[in-house]
């Protein structure tokens, strides 16, 4: 079962550029992912994205889709998320 999907996901902070583009992916129930790459490639944008934090806590528009078990995590509560998905930043001293 997929427990994450993301559906051609694009993101902009306000007045700002495109900083992610159709990004797709899923993550299957039980599964541990790891995201890589270069600073500022995006990859804690993307992650505050498929959390929930953006754009609720943190502003810019969000294009495609993003489901968590099927339901699309702009119309869960902000509580069910954080009980369905962690994420665990580089520096343990930053999280949330």
């Amino acid at each position: 079962m997929r427990a994450l999907e993301a559906h051609n996901v694009s993101f902009a902070y306000p007045r700002g550029p495109l900083l992610l583009k159709d990004v797709s992916m899923h993550v299957a129930s039980g599964e541990c992912v790891a995201l890589g790459g270069p600073s500022g490639c995006g990859k804690s944008t993307l992650c505050h994205i498929l959390s929930g934090i953006i754009p609720r806590s943190i502003q810019g528009k969000v294009e495609g889709r993003v489901l968590l078990f099927g339901e699309e995590i702009a119309g869960l509560s902000l509580a069910r998320v954080v009980q369905l998905v962690g994420i665990v930043f580089q520096n343990p001293e930053a999280q949330l």
